[in-house]
């Protein structure tokens, strides 16, 4: 009896599980199982030297640091099921090990750690209706940041994802607690979050789509200093497709509890209708609340357009906007926009031609105190090469703070930087990568009630030249008046002006890419002339070689003799060769250069990848160099690392 049950497949020829007919049920069974010996070394030399203004330099606080680590891991991988693939199926990828470290210098002594990783999925009733996923992992990654910097993360997570696979309401449901830690020399973080997420769809004869989606988070995060954040959203969506009209309606709230407190409820309605093949009208609402401890907001947002095609080559777009926005301290806005729009695009003898023109003018009523103003939630993405600015003038720098997109606050002069001219505020990153997207709260001084307008123009032309050479044209300017005559400049006063024009050329050519640019911004904001040059090389002459080079140049010449000139340079080379069918070398170096006022970095870093495959054995030696200058310290790093790891094929 024991034994029909343990393995019922040896007494029945032919089984069923639920509507499905399998011919052979086993209490465990692999389907895949494979094994792996891994042995790592890796040493690295670390050294930092700080400066400061006022100390001899050999008094400047100096920390070098020497480490050798070796590893050896097992590895084992398989895949198989309980009783049926469709009640229990399981994937395990895991490892497990030594590490010893030799420490010297620094404040780590040596270390002898046991390592353990492992990705591990259980489904469960996968074939049913319901079904779920259980899931844990634990593993370490490396992130390349620019010039080829490196993160080591760890993560460890677990956590279940639940399906309910009805016929008008599928549900998902998914539960999850993590750990994150992320550790370099410059960047070091540590992350716990649990999470719940749910989230329900229907989708009615194809023409109305809808999902609510709930999801809750809590986050305990130390960078550099403990923060927790409580987070609720909610998240309503529907798209619509029905004959001509077309639209996406979606209701989102957010509240955030712990070190910051705010509550945001925002409805999108997006639509337009295609009456014809040549002729769209367009209609979009928009609504904003957002609450913290001592603020509350209100905007309306609205628009509505048409958009003509007249000939294939000519476009025609015709809107009006409109917006009120309100607060609790005094402060209130109404403005009206209309805008008009033409592109043309046709193919000219010798090459292609497009050209645009943008005009729109602005009405503004505000009424608002004298004093302080808050903004909250700015986006701004931090890029090299390029100025970020917090939009309104005369910031109260004393009152900015800035968060990452999960909410978590950064520090100034480590993470970012604040930059003041006149009256307005330039933000540029340190510690953080590039590209990286934040959001800002800060307070800047208004200038109390104003009633104008303000004229927007952009006129842009492209002439290419048979795919091979572009020459490009931009013209941009805003003005404004005040009740109808010509504005009166005075100190705090939020209505810049700016006028821009840029010059453009590039080369294509099969494996070049050439851009060059001049541009001439004089704004009210930060007057300033560019120059730029850019250029990208790529060449695969074979399928087992590849070679990129890709170099900037920049020069930033400001008008404000405060700011005076920013020189920017980059260079990154990348070579890629298959040596023959088992050895591949990966080579990559990177130069950086920037420095102006209060602003002098140099980087240069160099990185060599061998890889070799032969049969069931496996080897990789990996090595990295990297020496960065800057005003406030030196950085020095050297790493090399050793692998090698042999398969196994069990089953």
């Amino acid at each position: 009896m024991l034994k029909s049950f343990l393995f019922p497949g040896s007494y029945s020829h032919a089984q069923y599980y639920g509507k499905e007919e399998v011919d052979d049920l086993r209490l465990l069974s692999l389907q895949e199982l494979n094994a792996a010996l891994d042995f790592r070394i890796e040493y690295k030399d670390d050294e930092k030297q700080y400066k400061y203004l006022g100390t001899d330099e050999a008094d400047q606080p100096k920390f070098s640091q020497k480490r050798t680590t070796f590893e050896e891991r097992i590895r084992l991988e398989g895949r198989g099921s309980v009783y049926h693939p469709n009640l229990l199926d399981f994937r395990l990828d895991t490892s497990f090990g030594l590490r010893q470290e030799n420490n010297r210098g620094g404040v780590v002594g040596n270390q002898n750690k046991t390592l353990y990783e492992h990705d591990l999925d259980i489904s469960i009733l996968k074939e049913k209706k319901f079904n779920f996923i259980l899931f844990s992992r634990m593993f370490q990654t490396t992130i390349d940041r620019e010039l080829y910097e490196r993160i080591d993360v760890d993560t460890d997570s677990i956590g279940g994802r639940f399906f309910y696979q009805h016929e008008l309401f599928p549900m998902r449901l998914l539960l999850q607690s993590s750990k994150v830690e992320h550790d370099s020399l410059s960047y070091k973080r540590l992350r716990k979050e649990k999470v719940a997420e749910f989230d329900v769809s229907n989708t009615m004869n194809d023409i109305l789509e809808s999902e609510f989606r709930y999801r809750y988070k809590n986050t305990d995060d130390r960078f550099p200093v403990k923060q927790k954040l409580t987070q609720h959203d909610l998240n309503f969506t529907n798209i619509i497709d029905y004959k001509k009209t077309h639209g996406i309606s979606n209701v989102f709230y957010y509240k955030r509890t712990g070190y910051i407190e705010t509550d945001q409820l925002q409805v999108h309605e997006n639509f337009y209708v295609d009456h014809s093949e040549t002729f769209r009208t367009i209609y979009n609402y928009n609504f904003n609340y957002f609450k913290n401890q001592r603020y509350k907001t209100k905007r309306n947002y609205g628009d509505i357009g048409f958009r003509h095609k007249l000939y294939e080559s000519l476009v025609t777009e015709v809107s009006c906007e409109a917006s009120y926005i309100s607060d609790n301290i005094n402060f209130s806005e109404l403005y009206y926009e209309p805008k008009f729009a033409l592109s043309y695009q046709k193919k000219v003898p010798g090459g292609l031609f497009t050209a645009g023109y943008f005009i729109s003018y602005r009405k503004t009523d505000r009424d608002a105190d004298e004093g302080p103003q808050k903004i909250f939630e700015e986006k701004i993405v931090l890029s090299d090469g390029k100025m970020s600015f917090l939009t309104k003038p005369n910031v109260v720098i004393d009152t900015v703070v800035v968060r990452d997109e999960d909410g978590v606050i950064l520090t100034r002069y480590i993470h970012y930087n604040l930059i003041t001219t006149g009256s307005v505020t330039e933000i540029r990153r340190r510690d953080l990568p590039n590209n990286t997207t934040v959001f800002v709260d800060y307070e800047y001084e208004s200038s109390g009630s104003l009633k104008y307008g303000t004229l927007t123009t952009t006129v842009n032309i492209r002439y290419s030249l048979r795919q091979l050479l572009s020459f490009y044209y931009l013209n941009s300017s805003v003005t404004h008046d005040q009740a109808g005559s010509s504005i009166t400049r005075f100190a705090g006063s939020p209505l810049q002006e700016t006028k821009r024009t840029l010059y453009g050329v590039e080369l294509t050519w099969r494996w070049f890419n050439v851009d060059g640019e001049y541009e001439d911004d004089s704004s009210d904001l930060i007057p300033f002339k560019a120059w730029r040059l850019r250029g990208r090389f790529m060449i695969n002459p074979t399928d087992f070689l590849s070679f990129t080079l890709n170099g900037n140049h920049v020069i930033t010449r400001y008008q404000e003799s405060e700011r005076g000139e920013v020189n920017f340079d980059s260079v990154d080379a990348n070579l890629n060769v298959r040596l023959n069918h088992f050895l591949e070398a990966d080579l990559r170096a990177g130069f950086y250069r920037e420095d102006g006022k209060d602003i002098d970095t140099r980087m240069w870093s160099f990185r060599a990848d061998l890889t070799s495959s032969f049969r069931s054995i496996e080897l990789k030696l990996q090595s990295e160099l990297l020496n960065k200058k800057e005003i406030r310290q030196d950085h020095d790093e050297f790493n090399i690392k050793f692998r090698l790891i042999r398969y196994f094929n069990i089953i």
